[in-house]
């Protein structure tokens, strides 16, 4: 298993058991994914759901925000979905 390391802003880097799709094209059921749940489940879920790195992702709603394919996140239109550990006995 390789290391896994983080950027500056908390994210994680590249690392190939995380992140198989990496430098692959983007098919359309990634960016409905990614329009349908990155404003309530976050980068860092949809990352390891898209098996993509949280920077690849930041980086692809930027231009689909840019472009108008995906609507600007207003606060409190979606609440993000808190996760809450579950100790299991």
């Amino acid at each position: 298993m390789n290391q896994i390391e983080y950027d500056s802003a908390s994210r994680m880097k590249y690392n190939p058991e995380f992140h198989a799709k990496h430098n692959t094209e983007w098919l359309m059921v990634d960016h409905k994914y990614l329009i349908k749940h990155y404003d309530t489940l976050g980068a860092k879920h949809c990352g390891f759901a898209l098996e993509r790195t949280q920077a690849t992702l930041s980086y692809r709603v930027s231009k689909l925000r840019k472009s108008g394919v995906m609507p600007k996140f207003r606060a409190g239109l979606k609440k993000r979905v808190k996760r809450t550990c579950i100790k299991q006995t």
